[in-house]
């Protein structure tokens, strides 16, 4: 379990999740900035949650 992308970040940011421990940080965040996304507040398009797995 646990959050290992960007987009399962998003994902659980848009339900009102606002701590998350992740030992795949390096990895959300390269690929943050690789998407152009940076400290600025941006808006953004979330992707589909349908494939997700949960863990608990």
């Amino acid at each position: 379990g646990g959050v290992r992308t960007l987009d399962e970040l998003l994902a659980i940011r848009s339900i009102g999740v606002t701590r998350v421990g992740a030992t795949a940080t390096i990895a959300i965040m390269e690929e943050a900035t690789a998407r152009g996304i940076t400290d600025t507040p941006t808006e953004i398009i979330l992707k589909s949650t349908d494939h997700l797995q949960s863990g608990y």
